[in-house]
Parts: structure tokens; C-alpha cells; sequence
């Protein structure tokens, strides 16, 4: 049975639907979901019953037609929609190998990491993503640009970004491919997590959304997802690597703010209850990839400040709890000063932004390499909170710290 399809169309009003059946053997995805072509065949006899959106494919150019109204709705901006960059973008089906090409001479001596909250990035200049938020004109975005240049990062996890159009305008598309959270929308106005990684730096890369961190995935406007990102390293010229093809494992995470300080046993405000509701799912990837052996880091922002508690922090016992067997979990930054808006009133004394490495990426880590970017002067403007309310933070694996510190 055909499923009903639509291109997006360049010029709505003179371009007609179309109707496309389904490739055999496909998948497709449904909203945030991933469907096989069974569930896709239940979800079309339910979709009358329990009033679904969609039957749950998309076409090509990312669209679907609406059961109930039959107009085109979007999840994936097309290439060729106007105003839209051509973007590689990996959405919820991005689980096949990418084929990106080695770095030229073989070898990676250096990889740097990277997390930054970029604070409610839209795409759109001079438009606020939510009330009352910030506006970014174009100049705002050159700035932004130039920070990417500055943290010269092989990968960096972002967070508050609207969607891949939004990556696109600071992390340019010839450098850097954009790994998006699956819960990504295009019809909301909302923030998602994800990845830019350098192009041709790495052999194989492999892109999974942990949409566990929603409790109630129900919601219209859910948390945000986990974004798992694995990246394979050719080490052989790496004298630190014992075998020939090591595998990074990286957690992009966006916790629930706004219980940075207070207890999570038995708490009493909101958000500190679905903050502890978070913590299962994080404690069970963390334990996964101990049990697997795998070299992992968990990254992004928190909204937990751990320095102020220390090793007491209750978010921080329930994560390294040592268990399983070996679980040992190392942070940074861990009683560094927070710079960050340091001298004016958007500074706060302890940072939310984390890297927590597990032990195998811990040996591969260069714990001195740690950098917080800071602002400079000439780009502040402490009002609107720009370039961003949080500093990106780096990070070196592999390398002597003579090579990590060159060129800053």
C-alpha cells in the first residue's frame, strides 16, 4: 500500500503533493522514532484508533504528509529548501558507519574534545528562540565562528542548538559534519544536543540517541535526549596505543537545570525530582560501557555543580559508586577555578560543564591540557549574555603536553 509522501516544496503553492510507497527493505523513521516496516504497517492500522500524526516514513527530502490534515510537515530540513544550507546532518537513522576518509598521513597524535552550552542558539538572525531570549544578529555568529576556530577542537559537543541549520551557521560545513540528537523537530522551537566532528579525522564513526533521559516521553517539549557518539582512532603510530584501532565512546548530556546545588535525597522541588530521575540512566550507560571495557567519556552540561560538594555530591556517588567491579571515574575540571564571565554579574563561582572519564580514557587523557575558553573583551556583551552564558571547555587525549599547547 502506497504511504503517502511530499516534497518540500519550493514554492508551496505551486507545487502538488505526491504519493511514494516505501522502498522494500527500508526503515523509517517516525517523529523521534525509528520504525521497521512492520511496525510501520501496525502504526498505519492504528493511526484512525489512536489519532497518530503520521503513518511514520519519510521521503527522501525529509517530509511526510499529516493522516489527519494531509499537509506537508518536515522533520529533516532539505538541502534545497530556501534559506536552508546543504547539511550532512544524521538524525535518529544515523547508525551505519560513516565514510569519512582517514586523516591523510595515517596517524592522530592528538585529539582534542570539547563541550560547549551555546545558549539558545536559533537559526535564524534577530530572532529570539524562546520569549524573552537572547537575539543574535550576524555579527554575533561571526563571533561564535571564531570561537570554533579558537577551540580547534576534533570534536565538540554542543548543547542548546535548534536544530542542524543552527550548527551549520558557526560550524563551518567544510570542516566539521553535525551528529544531531534523533529528538530533533523541526516544527518546535526547542534545543537539542549533538556533535561536531572534524571531517576525514576520523575512520569510522557511529552516531545512537539515549532518549532514556525523558522519563515521560510522552511530552510534546520532552528533556534532552543523550547523544552516543563512537569514533574509531588508527593509533598505530601512537606510541600510547597497544593495539592498532582504539574506540572513543562520548556521552553528549543536557541534564535538568535548576537544581545545581540542592539535595537529591528525598527532594522536595520539581526540578530536582526529575534531575534524580536522570540519574538511572546515566549510572546504567556508564556501567554498560565499564562492563564492556569500553573507553568512554560522558560530556556536556550538567546542571550539577560538582565542585561545590565535592565527592559528596549525590549526583556524583550514584555514578561512581564502583560498580561494577573497576568502576572508577575521573573529572575535569575538578577544583579549577570557573573564569567564565569572571568580574561581571554572570559569573558563578562553581561551572556545570563536565568531562567524567572512565578509566581507559582516563590513561589516554592529558589532564593538563585542560583549557576553559574565555571570552575576550571585545566580543562580551554581559546584558545579553553573548557570545554564550557558558565558556567552551577542551580537552586533550594522546600527545606529549608539548604538542597539545602548540599553538595557543
Amino acid at each position: 500500500m502506497p504511504v503517502l509522501r511530499c516534497r518540500y516544496p519550493k514554492n508551496p503553492k505551486s507545487e502538488k503533493r505526491m504519493s511514494m510507497a516505501q522502498p522494500s527493505g527500508a526503515s523509517s523513521a517516525k517523529g523521534k522514532y525509528r520504525l521497521s516496516m512492520p511496525a510501520m504497517a501496525m502504526a498505519l492500522a492504528m493511526a484512525t484508533t489512536q489519532g497518530l500524526a503520521h503513518p511514520g516514513g519519510l521521503a527522501e527530502d525529509g517530509c511526510h504528509n499529516q493522516v489527519k490534515t494531509g499537509d506537508c510537515h518536515c522533520h529533516i530540513p532539505p538541502g534545497d529548501r530556501d534559506g536552508c544550507p546543504k547539511i550532512q546532518w544524521r538524525g535518529p537513522s544515523a547508525e551505519a558507519p560513516d565514510a569519512s576518509p582517514k586523516a591523510e598521513d595515517g596517524k592522530i597524535d592528538r585529539i582534542r574534545i570539547a563541550s560547549w552550552n551555546l545558549n539558545l542558539l536559533h537559526w535564524k538572525s534577530d530572532v529570539s528562540l524562546w520569549r524573552g531570549s537572547v537575539r543574535r544578529n550576524d555579527a554575533d555568529y561571526e563571533i561564535l565562528k571564531g570561537y570554533v576556530r579558537k577551540i580547534d577542537a576534533d570534536i565538540i559537543a554542543f548543547q542548546e542548538v535548534n536544530g542542524p541549520q543552527a550548527a551549520a551557521r558557526i560550524f563551518p560545513s567544510e570542516e566539521y559534519d553535525i551528529h544531531l540528537s534523533g529528538r530533533y523537530d523541526s516544527n518546535y522551537n526547542d534545543i537539542y544536543t549533538g556533535f561536531a566532528v572534524r571531517r576525514g579525522r576520523f575512520a569510522n564513526i557511529r552516531k545512537r540517541d539515549v532518549p532514556d533521559f525523558e522519563p515521560n516521553p510522552n511530552k510534546e517539549r520532552s528533556l534532552r535526549w543523550g547523544v552516543d557518539l563512537s569514533v574509531d582512532i588508527d593509533s598505530a603510530e601512537n606510541p600510547s596505543a597497544s593495539e592498532k584501532t582504539k574506540t572513543l565512546r562520548l556521552l553528549n548530556i543536557h541534564l535538568k537545570s535548576g537544581c545545581q546545588y540542592g539535595s537529591l535525597e528525598n527532594p522536595k522541588r520539581k526540578q530536582c525530582k526529575r534531575l534524580v530521575k536522570q540519574i538511572a540512566p546515566l549510572e546504567a550507560w556508564i556501567d554498560d560501557r565499564r562492563r564492556e571495557g569500553a573507553a568512554f567519556v560522558v560530556l556536556g552540561d550538567f546542571n550539577r555543580t560538582f565542585d561545590h560538594h565535592g565527592e559528596r555530591d549525590h549526583l556524583w556517588q550514584a555514578i561512581d559508586d564502583g560498580d561494577p567491579s573497576g568502576l572508577e571515574l575521573h573529572r575535569l575540571p575538578n577544583g579549577h577555578p570557573h573564569e567564565c564571565w569572571k568580574g561581571t554579574g554572570n559569573h558563578f563561582k562553581n561551572g556545570v560543564d563536565f568531562f567524567v572519564f572512565g578509566a581507559r580514557a582516563w590513561e589516554w587523557a592529558r589532564p593538563d591540557s585542560f583549557r576553559e575558553i574565555l571570552w575576550e573583551a571585545k566580543d562580551m556583551d554581559e546584558k545579553r549574555r553573548l557570545p554564550s552564558d557558558h565558556c567552551p571547555i577542551t580537552v586533550d587525549l594522546f600527545g606529549s603536553l608539548e604538542s597539545t599547547n602548540a599553538g595557543r
